[in-house]
């Protein structure tokens, strides 16, 4: 039988469940089933969230332990704010791999409304009463 605990929310996973945003996830403190495809997207989304945070985050020095979103983008943040060498590692090889790609943006492109439509129906609504 596998036993979940709530997990202890951190920093923005905090604010986001105090405004019932987020639900505290639960940790398994036992055997648990194989990952499904639903849960690498969720870690993959996580991944993502954490690398943004540090990005956000590497040149101010504001942002306390209790702010990161997970324990790992703290340490992640950590060794970049103390190794230059690390740090240029981030920004070359971690960072762009959660940039969008040029076909992703081309595939956003289509889904982004630039007021075509509502121009459409306001040249129209002109024409009837200038007619």
């Amino acid at each position: 039988m596998e036993h979940t605990e709530r997990a202890k929310p951190r920093g923005r996973q905090r604010a986001l469940l105090n405004q019932g945003v987020v639900e505290t996830p639960e940790v398994s403190t036992g055997s648990a089933p194989s990952p499904t495809a639903t849960d690498a997207l969720s870690i993959s989304a996580q991944a993502r969230m954490a690398i943004h945070w540090v990005f956000e985050h590497i040149e101010g020095k504001k942002a306390k332990e209790v702010d990161a979103p997970t324990p790992g983008a703290w340490g992640l943040l950590k060794m970049c704010r103390d190794d230059d060498q690390f740090r240029r590692v981030f920004y070359a090889q971690i960072w762009p791999k959660i940039l969008p790609t040029r076909s992703d943006m081309d595939r956003m492109e289509g889904f982004e409304d630039d007021g075509r439509q509502v121009l459409k129906v306001i040249d129209r609504s002109l024409a009837k009463v200038v007619a």
